[in-house]
């Protein structure tokens, strides 16, 4: 199985109720052993930089599959 790399990716965003420029973190999911710059992309996590590498390195660390991805940002946000 390929090693699997999670990354925070910073993101500036516009907020169309507050009328104005955010910044947040969004998820990469990599495979760069096999080339593949993305296998999936959650963006606008959070807006604290520290959860969102937290979040990274532990899904790096336990090898998160990609199929759960979703299910475990959305559940980490609960």
């Amino acid at each position: 199985m390929p090693q699997l790399q999670y990354y925070p990716v910073r993101e500036t965003l516009f907020s169309a109720e507050a009328g104005t420029r955010y910044v947040s973190f969004g998820l990469r999911c990599c495979a760069p052993e096999q080339g593949v710059p993305q296998l999936a992309f959650i963006p606008d996590v959070s807006c604290d930089e520290i959860f969102v590498r937290g979040l990274a390195d532990r899904f790096t660390r336990h090898q998160l599959s990609p199929c759960h991805f979703l299910d475990a940002v959305l559940d980490s946000l609960c």
